[in-house]
């Protein structure tokens, strides 16, 4: 193309450092299927009065590599003559020529490309960059693809699970012990235990870490009632507040109508003997299971949940075979003697309580600082719509590839400390709380 346009003096720039070394003559051509070449450009180097051949870098031959990648996308015909290009180099920036297109064809472009019959459904850049190699472009293309992909309702429901929280960390404290009890299931457990059970139904106590836990073979709503009754109301009292997770088979019917009737003390008296016999013959047969928990020093109280429970630690089965030194005085003392200092050690257990509980406000500190480090703020007003995660104990979580989000649901009034209450679009579900954590926006 120089030869054609009478050039007679021509600098050649290249990013490849062999070929331009070849060219100069520098390095010999050792390659038999670039011999041919490498003799081609030596006789058209004759043709010109003066050439030069200069290595440049890479990124500063930009402009060549994107009309070689532009002129490997075009289909070439051998007899077809090509206009050459007129590339003007200004010292100022230029203005691109731009295809308009009308806000229905764009949309019904990037709809296509982004969901159609081969659309993999890829973010705003992706699409931009496809829509461009497509041979489409208008001025706003990328911020539009970004907006369009925002909005699709397949990738929020599919997006990605949010894991940094959205708001500081509110600890939860209980001032006595047994006024309050969080309870949970675990399972299904793999392999099964030798009598078939797959469940661990678990209570543990927020003051003093005490837990109860039962086995099942399955977690049905009676067997979480008498679980309540025999291992948590019969043994310790009615506590203020039971706290879960919203499963069916916990938070039932069967668990609000019990508890209304054992705030009544007539109901108590009823069946409270009958009820602590059969709490005291399930005790005997999990305590051995959960003594090793109940001994062990809990990092959150700076104690053993015995200590906290009976006042003095328990005697755990090494002294027994190897007396300690507690277990050796103790049996020389008179019963008598034994009872008072018993006496003492149980008038003494309110101020191990209080030291338990400055012990854990400083705990809770300290994970308060570190977990609010991790906040990303994330604010919810009423009437915007959101998503709601789609846990793992819910029906509709169906697998690896299902969608993770369900929704869209309406914002009805946003509580305190990070607690939203949502209702469906149609105004059917109203009664639905959940924590801010498991919910994100909903574009439209």
């Amino acid at each position: 193309m120089a030869i054609d346009l009478g050039v007679q003096e021509l600098i050649v720039l290249g990013d490849s450092d062999l070929l331009i070394r070849q060219a100069q003559g520098e390095w010999k051509t050792r390659d038999l299927k670039l011999l041919p070449y490498r003799q081609c450009v030596e006789d058209l180097s004759k043709r010109f009065m003066y050439i030069e051949f200069r290595y440049i870098l890479r990124f500063h031959n930009d402009l060549a590599d994107a009309l070689a990648t532009l002129a490997s996308m075009l289909p070439y015909l051998g007899n077809t003559y090509i206009t050459p290009l007129e590339i003007q180099v200004r010292d100022q920036h230029g203005c691109c020529n731009t295809v308009e297109a009308e806000p229905d064809e764009a949309e019904k472009i990037m709809n296509e490309v982004h969901a159609g019959g081969c659309g993999p459904r890829m973010n705003g850049y992706v699409l931009a960059k496809t829509i461009l190699q497509a041979g489409y472009y208008w001025l706003t293309m990328e911020r539009d693809c970004f907006h369009f992909v925002k909005k699709c309702h397949q990738c929020q429901s599919h997006g990605d699970l949010i894991h940094s929280p959205h708001s500081e960390l509110h600890p939860m404290t209980a001032p006595w012990p047994f006024v309050a009890w969080g309870m949970d299931v675990i399972g299904p457990i793999e392999p099964k235990s030798s009598n078939g059970h797959r469940f661990i139904l678990v209570a543990i106590d927020y003051f003093t870490k005490w837990v109860e836990a039962i086995t099942f073979k399955a977690v049905t709503k009676k067997a979480v009632v008498d679980f309540v009754h025999s291992n948590i109301i019969y043994r310790f009292g009615i506590p203020k507040a039971i706290i879960t997770d919203n499963a069916a088979n916990i938070n039932s019917y069967l668990m609000k109508e019990p508890t209304e009737l054992w705030r009544q003390p007539t109901t108590i008296s009823k069946r409270f003997s009958k009820g602590w016999f059969k709490a005291l013959d399930n005790g005997m047969r999990s305590c051995f299971a959960l003594l090793g928990y109940r001994t062990t020093m809990r990092t959150s109280i700076g104690a053993t949940s015995y200590l906290l429970v009976y006042g003095t630690e328990a005697v755990i089965q090494a002294e027994v075979k190897i007396p300690s030194l507690r277990i050796i005085v103790e049996a020389e003392i008179e019963d008598t003697e034994w009872v008072k200092t018993r006496l003492e050690q149980l008038a003494l257990i309110d101020e191990k309580r209080l030291t338990a509980v400055c012990f854990g406000q400083l705990y809770q500190q300290r994970m308060a600082r570190a977990y609010n480090k991790k906040v990303h703020p994330r604010y919810f007003e009423v009437g915007q719509l959101v998503l709601k995660r789609i846990l793992p104990h819910q029906e509709e979580a169906k697998g690896k590839f299902a969608q993770n989000w369900q929704g869209p649901y309406l914002i009805k009034e946003v509580l305190s400390k990070g607690a939203l209450h949502l209702t469906d679009v149609e105004g059917k579900i109203t009664g639905m709380i959940v924590n801010a954590d498991s919910v994100k926006r909903y574009y439209i």
